[in-house]
């Protein structure tokens, strides 16, 4: 079975001011999801981030969500990606059931 996966950012937290920066990102409301063409299967997580460097940092508006993916890589590391990519295939191979996405008129 072969799994196509994405990182899905949900939701940033925000401190208001930190070390005089401005909207620094302090946790990651996320969804990390695969798809094998017939269904789709999610980890849901939230990550707290390691406080901003005033040297390193990015204003709010600045920001792409691939930089906030590989802020959650390197927070979470490979071993934990790994688990959730296996929890993935397990729970798509427990699907005996098709889904599809339809949206309420």
């Amino acid at each position: 079975m072969s799994v196509t996966y994405e990182w899905v950012i949900v939701d940033l937290q925000v401190a208001l001011l930190h070390d005089s920066m401005v909207d620094v990102v302090v946790a990651v409301n996320w969804r990390y999801q695969g798809n094998d063409g017939t269904c789709v299967a999610n980890v849901y997580g939230l990550t707290e981030l390691d406080p901003a460097d005033p040297n390193d940092y990015v204003p709010f508006d600045q920001l792409t969500s691939q930089q906030v993916i590989d802020w959650l890589i390197l927070k979470l590391g490979q071993e934990a990606i790994t688990g959730f990519q296996n929890q993935i295939v397990t729970e798509l191979a427990n699907h005996n059931y098709t889904v599809v996405t339809r949206t309420l008129i």
